[in-house]
C-alpha cells in the first residue's frame, strides 16, 4: 500500500457512500457519509446491507435528475452538477475507484480473487458455447 492509501475498512465505507448519498438525495434528505473506521468483517457487512437498502428503496422520477446537485469536496471545496452529470460523472467513477482500490488491497494480501470475483455481476449472461 502506498501512504496515502486508506484502509480496507474505510473503502468499504467509501464505496458504500456513493450509493448511500445518491440515494438520501433521491429522497431530498441532506447526505452525510458512512464512517470510515470499519474494523471489522461485521460492521463491514452492516455498511453494506444499509447502503444496499437504501438503493432498493429509492424512488425517484427522472426530472429529479436535471435538478443541480451541490457536493462537498472538503477543504472549503465543493461542486455543483446537473443530477445526471453527478450520477454518470461523479457518483459512477467514485464507487469504481473505491471499490477497485479495496479489491487491489485483498489482492495485496494475498487473498485468492480475481477478475471473475471483480465482473461476478456478469455471470448469469455467461453461456457455454457447444464445439461444432
Amino acid at each position: 500500500m502506498t501512504p496515502d492509501m486508506l484502509p480496507f475498512g474505510t473503502q468499504i465505507a467509501f464505496v458504500c457512500n456513493q450509493p448511500r448519498q445518491f440515494s438520501m438525495w433521491c429522497a431530498g434528505e441532506d447526505v452525510d457519509s458512512f464512517n470510515p473506521e470499519v474494523t471489522s468483517m461485521a460492521t463491514a457487512k452492516e455498511v453494506i446491507q444499509t447502503a444496499k437498502t437504501l438503493v432498493e428503496n429509492i424512488t425517484v422520477d427522472d426530472a429529479h435528475l436535471e435538478q443541480v446537485k451541490r457536493i462537498a469536496l472538503g477543504k472549503n471545496m465543493d461542486m455543483e452538477l446537473v443530477g445526471t452529470s453527478y450520477l454518470n460523472d461523479f457518483l459512477v467513477p467514485n464507487l469504481y475507484f473505491h471499490l477497485t482500490t479495496a479489491y487491489n488491497i485483498l489482492r495485496l494480501n494475498g487473498v485468492d480473487i480475481g477478475k471473475k470475483d471483480f465482473m461476478i455481476n456478469l455471470a448469469p449472461q455467461v453461456q457455454l458455447i457447444k464445439a461444432p
